[in-house]
């Protein structure tokens, strides 16, 4: 049981992406499809500011929800994870972060 997704969530999570996770290469191709990791836009060793990649939006809007659940759980995994990015990454890049966990 992942805290922060519900029964709900997990049906939604499921239908979005599928039992058959074989038709995924690594755990970190179904981050990408569901568009949680940035894009790499860098040209003569200068990384410029990106948004994340577009992906499946009603997924992506629904591990963000589950991410802010989890956030908040008390002695979790994904609480702590929170914690120690926040300070340096800010609220919405920690969130996107958490999100990318749940979703890998």
């Amino acid at each position: 049981m992942i805290p922060g997704v519900s029964e709900v969530s997990a049906a939604v999570i499921v239908s979005e992406i599928g039992f058959d996770m074989a038709r995924f290469a690594s755990a970190a191709h179904p981050i990408s499809w569901a568009g949680l990791c940035p894009k790499n836009d860098e040209s003569a060793a200068k990384r410029r500011a990106t948004r994340l990649r577009k992906g499946a939006p009603w997924l992506k809007t629904l591990l963000v929800q589950t991410a802010r659940c989890a956030s908040r759980a008390k002695g979790t995994y994904l609480r702590a994870l929170f914690g120690r990015l926040k300070t340096r990454r800010g609220p919405r890049k920690t969130i996107m972060a958490v999100a990318a966990s749940i979703a890998g």
